[in-house]
């Protein structure tokens, strides 16, 4: 006595591959769609801090100059620094993300105001 096969049973032989065939690719482009997300975050975190720590070192007294560096050293990125003073000083870091460099047109900024210090120094 041999087992017998139903219709169903042949008639969907191999639907599994198909099926992961088709829904695969979806999930591989949903998970490098949330890699790409996760890392210009991270990269968009570094910049603000960056731009943070520059405008307090220039609220404080430190030259543009050292204001530069110190966002460069927070940031660890190769950004655009661009700094002003007066009674309010304002820092803006433009940054392309290098860790998802390979996307064109991704940039990450932040722009940070703050009041001066009177008679600050460094």
């Amino acid at each position: 006595m041999s087992p017998r096969r139903s219709a169903r049973t042949t008639g969907e032989r191999g639907s599994a591959t198909v099926e992961t065939a088709l829904v695969l690719p979806v999930i591989v482009m949903m998970l490098a769609a949330l890699l790409v997300t996760a890392l210009a975050g991270v990269q968009q975190l570094s910049v603000t801090e960056g731009a943070r720590a520059a405008a307090r070192a220039l609220a404080i007294g430190h030259s543009p100059e050292q204001a530069r560096t110190i966002a460069q050293r927070v940031c660890q990125c190769a950004a655009d620094i661009t700094v002003s003073e007066g009674a309010w000083v304002q820092v803006r870091v433009r940054s392309t993300s290098r860790s998802v460099s390979w996307l064109p047109g991704l940039k990450v900024s932040a722009s940070v105001t703050l009041p001066a210090e009177p008679g600050g120094s460094p």
